[in-house]
C-alpha cells in the first residue's frame, strides 16, 4: 500500500530517505532508512539550545509542503517525527530537518479509514497535544487531511521554539482531550525568553493562530505556510 508513495519521498532533502523494507519471521514489517545520529528535533534542541531553530522550522515546513504536493498526508506531525541531520559547507554547519516516520502516512486518495482502523485510545492520548480538534471525534472527520497536518505543524512550531510539548502544564491527558475538542483551551503565546521572542514575532504568531483555526477550511495550505515562514524567518 505504501511502497509506491514512499519511493516518491526520496527526492527532497527535508524528507528522510527510504532504502527498503525489512521483514522478520513474525511477519513484522519495518522501513530501512539512513541513520540520523542527532535523533529527533526535541532532543537536538535540548542538547543544543543555541541551535538555529528557524532553519529547522523552515526546513520542516518545506518537507511537509513537499509531501502535500505529492498528495501525501503525514497524519502524525510533531517534534518526535522530525529528525535532524547536520550539513556543512565552507561557511560552517547547520541543522537540517528531515520529516520521518510515515507509519501513519497515506495518500490523500487512499482508503484512510482502513489505514486508521483500530487506532487506540492510547495513541490518541499520545498525540492529542498536536492533533486537530476534529480528529479527536469519531467518524470521517477524525481521519487526517492536509488541513489537520497544518494544524499539527502549528503546534510543532510552538514545540520546537519553546523546547516543550504543547500545554506542558496539562497532565491529565483525557481531560485535556475533552477541553481541546470543546474548544476550551488554546496555546498561550510564550514570551520572556530571548530565543522564543526572536522566533515568535507578532506576524509569526498570527500565522500560527490561522494554522490552528477551529474550522479546517480557515487554515492556510502548507504551501502558503512555507512561503510565509520563508519571509518571516
Amino acid at each position: 500500500m505504501y511502497e509506491g508513495y514512499i519511493w516518491r519521498m526520496l527526492k527532497h532533502p527535508n524528507v528522510l530517505p527510504f532504502f527498503g523494507i525489512h521483514t522478520n519471521s513474525r511477519d513484522e514489517v519495518g522501513l530501512v532508512t539512513v541513520w540520523m545520529p542527532h535523533n529527533d528535533v526535541m532532543r537536538y534542541v535540548h542538547r543544543n539550545p543555541r541551535c538555529d531553530r528557524r532553519t529547522i522550522i523552515r526546513g520542516a515546513a518545506e518537507g511537509l509542503a513537499y509531501l502535500h504536493r505529492q498528495d501525501i498526508v503525514h497524519g502524525d506531525i510533531r517534534g518526535s517525527k522530525i529528525l535532524i541531520d547536520e550539513v556543512s559547507d565552507i561557511t560552517g554547519r547547520w541543522p537540517q530537518a528531515r520529516i520521518a516516520d510515515f507509519g501513519l502516512a497515506a495518500s490523500s486518495e487512499s482508503d484512510q479509514e482502513a489505514v486508521y482502523d483500530g487506532t487506540s485510545a492510547s495513541v490518541l492520548a499520545t498525540v492529542c497535544r498536536w492533533l486537530a480538534p476534529e480528529r479527536c471525534n469519531s467518524g470521517a472527520s477524525s481521519l487526517p487531511v492536509f488541513a489537520s497536518d497544518v494544524f499539527s505543524f502549528s503546534r510543532t512550531i510552538l514545540e520546537i521554539t519553546t523546547g516543550q510539548k504543547p500545554f506542558p502544564r496539562e497532565k491529565a491527558v483525557f481531560h485535556l482531550i475533552k477541553k481541546l475538542v470543546c474548544n476550551e483551551l488554546w496555546p498561550e503565546r510564550p514570551t520572556g525568553n530571548e530565543v522564543v521572542d526572536s522566533i515568535i514575532t507578532d506576524d509569526v504568531w498570527i500565522l500560527m493562530s490561522q494554522m490552528w483555526a477551529q474550522d479546517p477550511a480557515d487554515r492556510p495550505s502548507m504551501a502558503e505556510v512555507q512561503t510565509r515562514l520563508e519571509r518571516l524567518m
